[in-house]
């Protein structure tokens, strides 16, 4: 079926609309269009008169264009295919910020915000001037859709549609983060991506089978780099960030360089974060803090004006990176990752000349490595400290082609990603200093391999309609040698899965319905992994299958006058989930005396959740935002609460922006969460009867002295309330004041 559908889109596409058109734009808020113009791909350009309206020609080979404001900010993004037929085009545009027509890559398609099919939101860290951010996971902390749990001060797992580790999808620049070794509880992976060098969040809810194939079954976080060439002047940059309660301090140092063709980005930033200072009867968290390091150096080079190179290069560094909770909970004395350390370095190359079988592609070449270590001193064993040592070295080559024809929009591509991994453990007598090999957590030189490729299709159905159907194959694959009598394990699973969406698009809303099949299939760490757990002892399980899921959503969003609402409401099925259960290693069911636990395929699972976003805007300086989530997960094979489902929870946001100063305020609030599970009545960061609800705000500002110096001050938790995420090993920060102080020579 896939290669009939490359094959159509190949050789049976119809070219795109040409020929003469009138387009109109309608707006609530705008007065006059005078300095509006609309940018076609093909490099025209053409102003609007003073009432928006524009006559050209389209031609042939034109397939995209947008529509720019007078301050050069893209509000719009189109494909003339959606508008086939129509003579004029009618377009509702805004000019106010709060609904930018953002232009994502979460659905690997350069499209806006409003004519994804699904729920996806988009966070920019330069458009919240006022919010002060030493960590790359806190950015999502004030998303309704997302929970951010934090086992530890060094952590930030997101849990996405009541799924968190490696059941959600990270990416950077269109290349996986998650590697065979993450976890199927929380993790800490998000943060060893440098938060000085992301441009863009984009969080895509929902399975990503099709665009991404394993991993993402509750949803796909993308970090999207700073572009280079996005910046105009030579600038170099300090950053210090301070805060009051506990005396974390940050100190980073950017700069942008531009000559010719060329653009040049990047940053070196030192992290010391102190013991997390709670309210009472809390206080001070010993231990949570922690040192770290980080830095980016990335670079654009325009070929001309349809083609470009992107360099990538990140690396982060943290140490003593300890596991509260396990120490909090007297089950051991130490427990830190040292070191925790990641580096990137990537190629993406773009060019949007037309073609016959494209006219836009990308092509991406990269390489991670991932370089954790574990100290531990278990409370049963205060003589031995056991160090463990994990390196992953991971490869990737992928590539994305856009084909726009008449009435029918084809993206298709490839992907490989293959992981290498080099573990070893020992164990030291504290008493004597003898050193004893151990046995490591994976298979020296154990590998994993994952191919994918993939076709979508946007197929107009006339009137607004779209119809999108995509398809993917993957073929996963790992092997490892375990001890006698298991020896070799290799296995090897392949998957088909489909996604289908209609929409439905007019002026004023979009609404799209979709079914679609997400699949995880066993990596490295769920089959053949060994070593302590929150619960006892994990053993491999070299008999997994993938888990599944389909998915069944419905989307909608319209405008009304300065107000944009977005809303989802889904349906999930999952099959084949992987719980861990009792079980035995070499043929006992303890070892070192903790129980043994082995993941099998036993769970089942459904999930039905609701979201609403509301944003608008009054007297061009005011802006406010309303976003809350709800879900509700039950394990229909136990016929009991799934884990780790999030409660009821949303924010309130305003903000007021003046010329050289801002003002924001924000209400972030959560349901108690006493539907439990068994695995969350067991669960030590779960207090007994569930975790409280809470009420928190926030009050941040920034003021621009000069254009050298400005100033981020913000008195957050004003209450002073003692609150935790549902299911974190940590309380959030007591009342502080975060301080962060900026200065910019050009």
């Amino acid at each position: 079926m896939l290669s009939m559908l490359l094959f159509l889109q190949l050789y049976l596409s119809p070219h795109a609309w040409a020929g003469p058109v009138s387009v109109n734009l309608h707006s609530e808020d705008v007065t006059t269009f005078e300095g509006w113009y609309i940018k076609l791909d093909t490099g025209l350009v053409l102003d609007f008169s003073q009432v928006g309206a524009v006559q050209l020609t389209v031609p042939a080979d034109s397939r995209t264009f947008e529509i720019v404001n007078a301050q050069g900010s893209t509000l719009l993004v189109g494909a003339w295919t959606n508008y086939h037929g129509q003579n004029p085009v009618t377009l509702a545009v805004s000019d106010s910020e709060v609904i930018l027509h953002e232009v994502v890559t979460a659905s690997r398609m350069r499209q806006s915000t409003w004519d994804v099919p699904g729920e996806i939101s988009v966070i920019r860290p330069d458009s919240q001037k006022e919010r002060a951010v030493t960590q790359t996971s806190d950015w999502l902390k004030e998303e309704a859709e997302v929970l951010l749990q934090k086992t530890n001060l060094g952590g930030g797992s997101p849990i996405i549609r009541g799924m968190s580790g490696n059941r959600v999808l990270l990416m950077v620049d269109g290349f996986r983060l998650n590697n065979a070794t993450y976890r199927l509880g929380l993790n800490q992976y998000l943060n060893t991506v440098p938060a000085a060098s992301v441009a863009q969040f984009e969080v895509l809810s929902g399975p990503s089978g099709v665009q991404y194939g394993s991993d993402g079954l509750g949803g796909t976080v993308h970090l999207r780099s700073v572009d280079p060439a996005n910046v105009e002047d030579d600038e170099l940059r300090y950053s210090g960030f301070y805060s009051s309660a506990d005396s974390t301090n940050t100190h980073l140092l950017s700069g942008n360089w531009k000559r010719g063709d060329l653009s040049i980005q990047g940053h070196f930033k030192y992290s010391r974060f102190q013991d997390l200072e709670a309210a009472d009867p809390v206080g001070e968290q010993i231990p949570t803090g922690y040192d770290g390091w980080d830095g980016s150096l990335n670079a654009t080079w325009t070929i001309d004006e349809d083609q470009r190179l992107r360099v990538i290069n990140g690396l982060s560094r943290a140490a003593h990176v300890p596991r509260t909770d396990r120490i909090l909970s007297g089950r051991d004395l130490l427990w830190e990752y040292h070191p925790q350390q990641f580096s990137m370095h990537a190629l993406r190359y773009e060019n949007s000349r037309h073609r016959t079988w494209a006219d836009h592609f990308d092509i991406g070449l990269g390489y991670m490595n991932q370089d954790e270590g574990n100290r531990r001193i278990s409370t049963g064993s205060p003589d031995s400290l056991r160090e463990t040592r994990d390196l992953v070295d991971t490869l990737q080559f992928n590539g994305t082609f856009t084909k726009i024809g008449r009435g029918v929009q084809w993206v298709y591509g490839f992907d490989v990603a293959h992981d290498t991994i080099d573990s070893s453990a020992e164990r030291i007598d504290l008493v004597t200093g003898e050193i004893t090999p151990d046995d490591a957590k994976f298979p020296d030189d154990a590998a994993y391999r994952a191919i994918g490729i993939f076709t979508t299709a946007d197929i107009s159905l006339g009137e607004g309609h779209t119809l999108r159907a995509g398809l993917r194959h993957s073929w996963v694959d790992l092997e490892g040698t375990l001890a006698e009598p298991l020896g070799l394990v290799k296995q090897d699973n392949s998957e088909l899965t489909p996604s289908l969406s209609w929409r439905v698009k007019r002026e004023r809303f979009v609404l799209s319905l979709g079914a679609s099949q997400g699949f995880r299939a066993p990596s490295l760490e769920d089959s053949l992994a060994l070593g302590p757990s929150n619960q006892g002892f994990d053993a491999p399980n070299p008999d997994l299958e993938p888990e599944r899921l389909w998915n069944y959503e419905a989307n909608l969003r319209f405008r009304l006058p300065g107000v944009l609402v977005q809303t989802a409401v889904y349906h999930s099925r999952y099959e084949d989930l992987m719980e861990k259960i009792p079980g035995t290693y070499l043929g006992q069911d303890t070892f070192q005396g903790e129980p043994v636990f082995i993941l099998d395929n036993v769970g089942e699972a459904e999930i039905d959740g609701v979201s609403i976003q509301l944003s608008g805007h009054w007297h061009k300086r005011h802006d406010w935002q309303v976003d809350a989530a709800w879900t509700e997960g039950t394990a229909t094979d136990r016929d009991e609460p799934m884990r780790r489902i999030p409660p009821l929870r949303g924010n309130l946001m305003w903000r007021y922006r003046a010329d050289v100063w801002g003002l924001t305020g924000t209400f972030s609030w959560a349901d108690p969460q006493d539907r439990l599970s068994s695995g969350d009545i067991s669960d030590s960061r779960i207090p007994e009867g569930g975790t409280p609800g809470y009420g928190v705000i926030h009050l941040r500002g920034h003021y621009r002295f000069s254009e050298t110096l400005s100033l981020k001050l913000g008195l957050e938790n004003l209450t002073d309330k003692l609150y935790q995420q549902h299911g974190s090993g940590v309380f959030e920060p007591g009342r502080r004041a975060v301080l962060e102080l900026q200065a910019m020579w050009r």
